[in-house]
């Protein structure tokens, strides 16, 4: 009866405004936590990020509010309760049985939950890593860098089961189009509009398969620090051959050096530097012409989608300087996160398109049809429900940094000094000269805003 489609209809409608109400408390909620974050207060940054439970964007970004705190424990318990969710994802799809984001090819990606990207997994375990290492736990610490690590192999794997799935969702909702009558066309001009407009990818630093250069390079020092050098200097040669960089060229040298019995007896500090914010997700909108077939009959239509994209951030603070003694440098890029953020994101994007397009026109012959019964409750129903899906996922953990940089330091004596870009004293910290060390440090703003912390070998 028709009462009955039109009360599903509106009851239908009513979830999707619920959802969306809440996806638009999400949205506001990532300035503020942002600007907490900025200016220092990493504690209102915690207390923002715990006001939404149960979620992994938001653990993330608590875990890492803690972690600028020197909450180590805390973060790490967020950290363990992110990781047991992303296990239970990728179970999932090496079974080939994954339920997660059913429906969302004509729902909308933001009112599913957010799984996570290949690059939060891995940061998370090798966040997990450092926070144990500054703890002096190097049981557990030598366990999560195995963990990113293995997580970098295993990406490509865990993509390919993504794909796979994806392509039998939007297999499934072809075969009801066509059921439907309802054929989408391809469109030549549309897919000269976006790879006009997705040209910035190529500005980025990218990378191979997932990997992130600074995991390797990271746990590869953690493991010379260690004295395990077989290991270092099969995570140093990888680190290498992704960067070509001196600095990780020069830390495979003294490994190879130490596993033929000539083990550098010099003292030095090695320096961590995480700067800037990585690139923000965006929602854009764009005008495609898209060719679809109803009941034998083709038209192009104009809908406006809603597509993610890639808005980079200035890193104001792209180097510090050190100095020890008369040693004076500044640190050396080893890695662009914002280059892993946008690989992933170029591997992921034809799926989002294709699901974009679908929803899109799945919409407008629905509209089109209610049109066509005189059905004007269904088709303002249709419409208003199209508007609201009509917004791209643009979560993201915004709290991670733009670029890793490293810097080996000789230690002569006592006193080690760290200024910014700027040449504004950041940090004046006491050493042995007879220890080796590992400092990690972060700035947070243009205005001597520091995190750092270190640990002794």
């Amino acid at each position: 009866m028709q009462w009955k489609h039109n009360l599903k209809l509106s009851l239908s409608m009513i979830a999707l405004l619920w959802l969306v109400v809440g996806c638009a408390t999400t949205a506001q909620m990532l300035p503020q936590y942002e600007a907490k974050f900025r200016a220092g207060d990493f504690k209102g940054a915690k207390e923002v990020s715990k006001g939404v439970s149960n979620d992994i964007l938001w653990s993330l970004q608590e875990a890492t509010a803690l972690r600028m705190q020197k909450e180590y424990k805390a973060s790490i318990q967020v950290f363990d309760s992110v990781d047991s969710a992303f296990k239970k994802y990728d179970e999932q799809l090496l079974l080939g049985s994954a339920t997660q984001n059913v429906g969302a090819v004509l729902i909308n990606d933001t009112i599913m939950d957010y799984e996570g990207m290949t690059y939060d997994k891995v940061m998370t375990n090798t966040y997990k890593a450092m926070n144990f290492m500054l703890l002096g736990d190097h049981a557990n610490a030598r366990v999560e860098f195995n963990r990113a690590l293995e997580r970098q192999r295993m990406a490509q794997e865990y993509f390919g089961k993504e794909i796979a799935i994806e392509e039998a969702k939007l297999a499934k909702e072809r075969a009801q189009n066509q059921q439907k009558n309802i054929t989408v066309g391809q469109s030549k001009e549309a897919d000269s509009i976006i790879a006009q407009n997705y040209k910035f990818l190529d500005a980025y630093e990218k990378y191979p398969n997932f990997n992130n250069p600074f995991v390797n390079y990271m746990a590869g020092l953690y493991f010379l620090k260690m004295k395990d050098y077989q290991k270092a200097v099969d995570l140093l040669k990888e680190a290498y051959g992704m960067t070509k960089n001196p600095l990780i060229e020069h830390d495979l040298a003294v490994c190879l050096s130490a596993l033929s019995g000539k083990v550098d007896s010099k003292a030095y500090a090695h320096i961590i530097y995480e700067s800037g914010y990585a690139s923000k997700k965006r929602d854009w909108k764009i005008a495609l012409p898209i060719p679809i077939r109803h009941n034998n009959h083709w038209q192009v239509y104009m809908p406006s989608l809603a597509l993610p994209t890639l808005e980079p951030v200035l890193d104001e603070m792209p180097y510090i300087s050190v100095v020890n003694g008369d040693f004076k440098s500044n640190t050396f890029k080893i890695a662009s996160m914002d280059g892993v953020i946008a690989s992933e994101f170029e591997k992921r994007f034809p799926a989002i398109l294709t699901r974009a397009i679908m929803r899109t026109t799945t919409d407008l012959v629905l509209q089109k049809i209610a049109a066509d019964q005189g059905n004007i409750l269904a088709q303002v129903g249709v419409g208003l429900v199209g508007v609201l899906k009509n917004n791209a996922d643009v979560r993201s953990w915004q709290s991670l940094p733009k670029n890793f940089s490293a810097l080996k330091v000789p230690l002569s004596n006592g006193v080690l000094e760290i200024y910014d870009a700027h040449g504004r004293l950041l940090l004046r910290d006491s050493v042995d000269v007879s220890k080796n060390y590992i400092y990690v440090v972060r700035t947070y703003n243009t205005q001597g805003g520091v995190y750092y912390d270190k640990v002794a070998f």
